[in-house]
This record gives C-alpha cells, structure tokens and sequence, in this order.
C-alpha cells in the first residue's frame, strides 16, 4: 500500500506508535481522532452539587405504637431531602459544551429503615447502610414488604445496620412512562440517561448528608432509650441489579464509603438492553417505529454515548483502582453474565475460588481473602442458560435466587462489617441452590 502523501513521520502519532515497536518505515496509514468525554455531564455535575441541605419526615412508623411495620422492622421513616437539580422540566440536562448547568433544586426521596436488632444499641454504635434498589423499583420494594423479597430485612437485622435509601432517578418505578417513551421515540431516550446522572447526584447529597452528622440527630434515629443510634462515621453501600451497576459509578467517584457490594451488577449497557428479561416491553414499541432489526442494532451502538456517564464501563480506569465485591449470578436473566464479566475484566477484579465458571481475560484467587480485597464471586442457581444470543432471556428466577440463600447474606455482612474481607461460605464447590452454605 502506497503513503497517501499527507503522511507525516514526524506526527506524533507515529511518534505514539513508535513508542509501541512499528517502525515510521512500516507504517503505510496512521490517523488519529478526538473523543469526547463521555462521562462529563456526570462528573461536571457532581462537581456543581450544593452541599446537602434540608429534609423532612412526612411518614413515620413504629412497632412501638402499635403502627403496622414489616418483619423485623422496628422504625420505618418515608420522606425527602432537598438536593441541586440539573434536569430541565425533570427530563433532560441542560448540558453547555458537554457540562450540566444547575437549574434549581429538587426534593428527592428518603427512605429510612431501622430493624429491631439496633433498637437498644449503644448511642453512635450504629453502622448506616446506603441501599441501592434494582431497576423500576424503590426502596420500600424490598424494605416494606411482608415476605423480604430480597433478604434484605433480615441482612439489615442480622448485621445491624440503619438502611437509608433514596431512588435511582431514571429507572425508578415512576420512571417506567419515561422507558416506555424514549422505546416509542428513541430520539428522546436522554430522558432515561439524563435522569441516571440526577440520580448519581441525589445519591451522593444523601450519602455526604449522612456523613455531616447533623440528619442522624434526628428524632428518627433515637432509640427505646433516647439515645442517637447511628454512627456516620462508619457508612457501606449494598446495590442489588440496577443498584449494582449505578452503585459501581457512585463508586467510582471515590466517595466517603468504607465498604461496597454489588449483587448481580454488570454495564454496557448498550450490549445489556436487548438480551435482558426486562427488555421484550421496550423492544416492542421499538419495533413500531424501528421495524428493521439492522437498524435497531445501530441505534443500540449509538446509544452508547448517552449511556456512558452511568455506565461502569466508562469509569474503568476509576474503578480498576476501587475496593468493592461484584456478586455475579450464573444465567442472569435480567443482568447478563456477558456484562457482568466484561466490568470485571476491563477493571482487573479476580474471580474468587472455587467458581462456576472460568471467564477469559479474568485471574483467580482462592478464597479466603483478608481485609481490604477485591474480588467477583460467582453464585449456581442450577437453572438452564439463556441462549448465546442478543436475544432477550427467558425468565428463569436466575437473577433473584442467590440473595435469599443464607451463604450469600453471610459473605455479604462480612465483606461490609469485618473491614472488607472475603469469604467463601459454601464449603469446596461454589454456593448453589443445592449448596447454598450457611
């Protein structure tokens, strides 16, 4: 192949090139291009955050008086807290030069859970649980339910923790209307995007929020004697589904977090949209108005670009350098292991012995492992595998099933209470429905 006569040996991308053993003299084409910050929007906006601010308890109730409370809830508390806005008519950023500019404040929702077992502690004993609920839920999905549909209640009362949540803004259940619209019409899917980032931004306020100390003086945090419960200065994140995946961004934030799990969390969300369980609905409008199936396909690469400023796999230098434990459930339907895996090997995480299976590009370590580890550790729940296709799953219960199994919740509280250890809890194979440890 001829140099077309533009080439220049002496540009500095030869010079870049070079540098990785081609010589100018073997070199026939070279070009270089610029790529936009992909994660701006997010990281400008986090940075344009006013210090948290106000809240307000509408809803309180106590077992104490005699109030109707899920099982082993001793307090449950529902209101706001009042965080910077960045959203135009709550829909879209407004966004200048790739930055989000304030447009007001926003009065985000608080949910406070406190469970028997913290009742009578000893004042500022407390550890504070920052949770991060799955995709169209919210926190009383899982913490105001009578049948603990995630275990995460008796993980609350077993590790004596205070839950605080708030919502993951854009995929929250009131943001359904939002998918569904940005399926029918996937010019406005910015709407779910954008709302991703103000999520980032009501997460991180209530986390600083807890932090400063003044919100845990509460009245809401006093226990049977009076006494203030929580101890802010001792904070962990626990995200199941979407609140892996967003709580793997928050993470990468470097935030004031002494420990994290990630239970079935995964990225690329681009890749993920149309081979999860959840996505037949949206595929469906899609299809209305994209009936080409090669032109969907472009659209899902496109949408990348939206995607990025709350999809793991845009922070990985960030991550590659952040202390967290990545459950991963084999077969996921909703979060597929193709995604999960693809975090993991992008951000340097080892895969914890013994495992279900042996993902390429990503090392191994044998369990236990001491304080201050990192690891992906796999759960079996011995249900058939998706096809390998981008095809939405089948439901197969695959995605759910691990975090009701005692051995999961156990290696769960060690990670966050015993200073980020691992541990396996499931013998010498790995945790299964059939052997799903203690």
């Amino acid at each position: 192949m001829a140099r077309p006569d533009a080439f220049d040996p002496s540009s500095d991308v030869v010079a870049a090139l070079g540098a990785l053993g081609l010589r100018a003299d073997e070199i026939a084409v070279a070009w270089e291009y610029p790529v936009g910050a992909g994660t701006l929007p997010l990281q400008s906006a986090l940075a344009a955050a006013e210090p948290p601010g106000a809240w307000q308890f509408d809803r309180i109730r106590d077992v104490d008086a005699g109030d109707s409370v899920p099982p082993l809830t001793w307090r449950a508390a529902e209101g706001s807290f009042t965080a910077t806005s960045f959203l135009v008519d709550d829909r879209t950023l407004d966004l200048v030069a790739g930055e989000a500019l304030p447009t007001g404040t926003v009065e985000a929702a608080l949910y406070v859970h406190i469970p028997m077992s913290v009742r009578d502690a000893p004042a500022g004993t407390v550890p504070v649980l920052l949770f991060g609920h799955g995709i169209f839920g919210e926190p009383s999905s899982y913490l105001d339910e009578a049948d603990d549909p995630s275990d995460l209640l008796a993980l609350a009362d077993e590790g004596g923790f205070i839950v605080v949540a708030t919502t993951w803004r854009g995929l929250t259940a009131d943001d359904r209307v939002g998918a569904i619209e940005a399926a029918g019409d996937f010019g406005s899917l910015s709407i779910v995007t954008d709302r991703l980032v103000q999520g980032q931004v009501n997460m991180r306020t209530l986390l600083e929020l807890v932090r400063a100390g003044d919100f845990v003086q509460d009245d809401v945090f006093r226990g049977v004697s009076g006494q203030l419960l929580a101890d802010p200065t001792r904070v962990v994140y626990y995200g199941i589904s979407l609140g892996a995946i967003q709580g793997a961004v928050l993470l990468a934030q470097d935030p004031p977090i002494d420990a994290a799990v990630l239970h079935v969390g995964g990225g690329v969300w681009s890749t993920m949209l149309e081979r999860s369980s959840n996505w037949p609905l949206f595929e469906l409008a899609l299809k209305n108005v994209v009936p080409d199936p090669y032109d969907r396909q472009q659209l899902y690469a496109f949408s990348q670009l939206l995607w990025d400023p709350a999809d793991p796999i845009a922070w990985t230098p960030e991550l590659s350098g952040a202390t967290f434990l990545l459950q991963e459930s084999i077969g996921d339907e909703q979060v597929p292991n193709l995604t999960t895996e693809i975090v993991a090997r992008s951000i340097g995480l080892p895969l914890l012995q013994p495992s279900v299976t042996r993902p390429f590009g990503v090392e191994t370590v044998e369990a236990p492992l001491p304080a201050d580890s990192r690891a992906l550790v796999q759960f079996d729940p011995e249900v058939p595998l998706p096809e390998d296709t981008n095809r939405p799953a089948s439901f197969s219960g695959a995605h759910a099933a691990p975090r009701l199994w005692p051995g999961t919740r156990h290696q769960i509280l060690a990670y966050l209470l015993e200073d980020r250890v691992v541990i396996h809890p499931c013998g010498a194979a790995p945790c299964a429905a059939s052997n799903p440890g203690d």
